[in-house]
């Protein structure tokens, strides 16, 4: 799970909250964009990786009480079982 997270990290989101549930193989990650298309592109990349499956948005909130805006998001996933790599 955090070889995941660590592989999807960007300069452009931060992690807030990570949720593991081990009973469900769910978690949820939550945390901050430096704008949408940076919270959209973090999600693609846990939908990347190899641990993960079935990552989405759940919501997203733009933020402007900072210096900069910024989109607080939380993103829910299945996690534990390696997916098989798909040759083309």
């Amino acid at each position: 799970l955090f070889g995941a997270l660590e592989c999807a990290a960007t300069e452009r989101v931060t992690l807030v909250a990570v949720e593991p549930d081990a009973k469900t193989g769910t978690v949820r990650i939550s945390g901050e964009g430096k704008d949408y298309p940076a919270v959209l592109d973090y999600v693609v990349q846990l939908r990347a990786a190899p641990t993960l499956a079935g990552a989405h948005l759940v919501k997203h909130e733009l933020r402007q009480d900072g210096p900069q805006p910024s989109v607080a998001f939380s993103v829910a996933a299945s996690w534990g079982e390696v997916k098989p790599e798909v040759k083309p």
